[in-house]
């Protein structure tokens, strides 16, 4: 077995989830398509810290973290600058949505 070489390998192989995959499975439906798309995704995992936020909405990632962390990685700038806006986009908008849906967070003292 090889070793996991990025996050989404990590979370595919992690207990067999992989032999269990179904054709309409998220995971399936939403892969990257291209090496680009790959390259972009394993950041994109690892930016849960990088959030800009405003009391009870998600507003985005902080770019400039985000760039720097595609560089860390060896991901090409133009790769992250292409891609990145569209995830972020998605992910703004289904966070939001579930903060809508739970009531939000409370933010009053």
């Amino acid at each position: 077995m090889r070793a996991p070489v990025t996050a989404r390998d990590h979370w595919l192989d992690a207990d067999g989830f992989q032999a269990q995959a179904c054709p309409d499975c998220p995971a399936r439906l939403n892969r990257p398509l291209t090496w680009e798309g790959v390259q972009v995704w394993d950041p994109a995992q690892r930016l849960g810290g990088q959030l800009r936020i405003l009391p009870g909405a998600m507003v985005g990632w902080d770019m400039g973290a985000a760039l720097a962390l595609g560089r860390s990685l060896g991901v090409p700038p133009l790769a992250m600058a292409a891609l990145l806006p569209a995830s972020e986009a998605v992910m703004v908008q289904k966070l939001n949505a579930a903060l809508a849906a739970s009531g939000g967070p409370s933010f009053r003292s």
